[in-house]
């Protein structure tokens, strides 16, 4: 036998193998992304900081879901891990879940999805782990779908509604109203999601509910998930009124469903410290609860945190808080007075573990008033700046920056009155700030608070109340110079001018 044949032959099989594999792995199409089935758990993994997971999923019936993620054991420390982003066709972000290194299980709020099919995306964080996680899709089927029956404009010929099943309705005509009526049979919380085939609910109709024996209140539509707040009923009835949006209509057909939560079965919110979450406090007492971890932190003085709510109530409205601990003992409990603006609070004394927190306001009448809360390490709270008359730069916690980047614009005093450009400080106190041209209004948001103020006008509108500014925002070189006490203490800062110098100090 020829040996150097053989040795050729070997090498030219050698060959052929290393193109097949080469092919496979260089001119193989990208997979598609995975499709991943509701009610089941996957157990899954980044194999790079860089890659990103896909998922396909769809929701082709009524119910509701939730996004589980978890983790054998904690991986590292506060900073994040894992993102979970579900993205739907319009490619708008519904919901986003951020896992951190201390913590092992993360569960999003119930979700009330429409009808259709989502992206499921999950990246790696600030940090990185290659650890095996579990992620699960919840879901439970709450309707079936009932049809609007005409006439029903008028409280006598409204048509029945039912808890958790779906109603296909039209507004015929600008003019035509539907009305529902709905039996509520125990106290509980109530979201009613109203949607379109093809345009957001927020925009074509308009939703109230009415008590019996009470006037209609209107119920506010979230644009992503075309669905209300949340509700507090009591038992007895009420009637859902849908009507044309005052400045636009459509005749395509709408569902309406309302769905309905016991008061027994709410489960609290998790709270991701460092970050803010949206609550609802209702009338009567009723609580909104919390549920969170805490690991301290080495920069974390005395085992402390700091608890912050934005909140829209009265100026009079008392404000309680409730700790307790994984046993439901109480360690610690505070009161306030809320004047449309923050409750800052410092918790002390927190051990690492499970904790409840309760939040409710004492005297409301108002139900269905959301508020923002949030749970932070003290030392990431405090926020100092120190400008002064003429002087082009500021320092923020001792930081030199530009007051007007890109331009040499300084503090000036009119009418004895401070004024300049304001959005690098807007931007640092975490608000957001939009200018108008047509109208030369200036749009300033932060704190749960909205300013609107008018270059060359001196009346501004504070939370929807005119307000006299005293000095009117006017444009000197092309900026906008706002009056800074007056935006400052509006958005919810706290302004202290020192005389010497020609000093002011601005803190959250």
């Amino acid at each position: 036998m020829d040996t150097g044949v053989t040795g050729r032959r070997d090498v030219l099989v050698l060959l052929v193998a290393l193109l097949v594999l080469c092919n496979l792995v260089f001119f193989t199409p990208l997979a598609k992304a995975d499709t991943i089935m509701l009610n089941t758990q996957y157990s899954m993994r980044l194999h790079t900081q860089t890659q990103i997971m896909r998922h396909n999923l769809t929701i082709d019936s009524f119910g509701v879901s939730t996004i589980q993620f978890s983790t054998a054991e904690a991986v590292g420390d506060t900073q994040s891990y894992w993102n979970i982003r579900l993205i739907d066709s319009k490619l708008s972000v519904i919901c986003e879940l951020i896992v951190f290194g201390d913590t092992t299980t993360v569960e999003s709020e119930r979700l009330r999805l429409p009808l259709g099919s989502y992206d499921l995306r999950i990246t790696a964080g600030e940090n990185y782990s290659n650890t095996d996680f579990e992620l699960t899709v919840t879901f439970a089927s709450e309707a079936d779908i009932l049809v609007e029956r005409e006439p029903n404009d008028t409280l006598q010929n409204a048509n029945i509604a039912e808890i958790n099943r779906a109603i296909l309705g039209n507004t015929q005509n600008k003019a035509d109203i539907d009305i529902f009526m709905l039996q509520v049979e125990e106290d509980g919380y109530l979201v009613v999601q109203l949607q379109g085939d093809r345009f957001s609910s927020g925009q074509y109709w308009q939703l109230q509910l009415k008590r019996d024996g009470e006037d209609a209140i209107p119920l506010a539509l979230d644009a992503k998930l075309n669905q209300s707040n949340e509700v507090l009923v009591r038992t007895g009835n009420y009637w859902l009124i849908v009507s044309a949006h005052a400045e636009n209509w459509s005749d395509l057909d709408y569902r309406l469903t309302p769905r309905f939560t016991p008061l027994g079965d709410r489960e609290p919110q998790l709270l991701t410290i460092g970050v803010y979450t949206q609550g609802v406090i209702h009338a009567d007492k009723e609580e909104a609860e919390f549920r969170f971890s805490y690991a301290a932190t080495e920069e974390s003085m005395f085992n402390s945190l700091a608890l912050r709510v934005h909140n829209e109530f009265s100026a009079d409205e008392t404000f309680y808080a409730v700790l307790y601990d994984a046993l439901h003992r109480e360690i610690w409990h505070g009161a306030t007075v809320s004047a449309h603006g923050i409750y800052a609070e410092i918790l002390t004394d927190i051990l690492p573990g499970d904790y409840l927190l309760t939040i409710r306001a004492t005297e409301s009448t108002i139900s269905g008033v959301p508020f923002e809360i949030g749970l932070f390490y003290p030392e990431e709270l405090p926020l100092k700046l120190e400008l002064a008359i003429g002087d082009t730069e500021f320092r923020a916690n001792g930081e030199t920056m530009p007051i007007d980047p890109g331009f040499d614009t300084a503090p000036m005093i009119i009418n004895d009155r401070t004024v300049l450009p304001i959005r690098s400080i807007v931007d640092l106190f975490g608000g957001t700030i939009d200018w108008e041209a047509e109208e030369r209004r200036v749009s300033l948001y932060c704190n749960g608070h909205a300013v609107l103020l008018w270059i060359g006008d001196s009346t501004a509108i504070v939370d929807g109340n005119p307000k006299d500014i005293g000095t009117a925002p006017v444009a000197i070189g092309g900026r906008t110079m706002l009056p800074l006490r007056f935006v400052s203490e509006a958005l919810g800062w706290h302004v202290h001018w020192i005389a010497e110098g020609e000093q002011i100090i601005i803190r959250n």
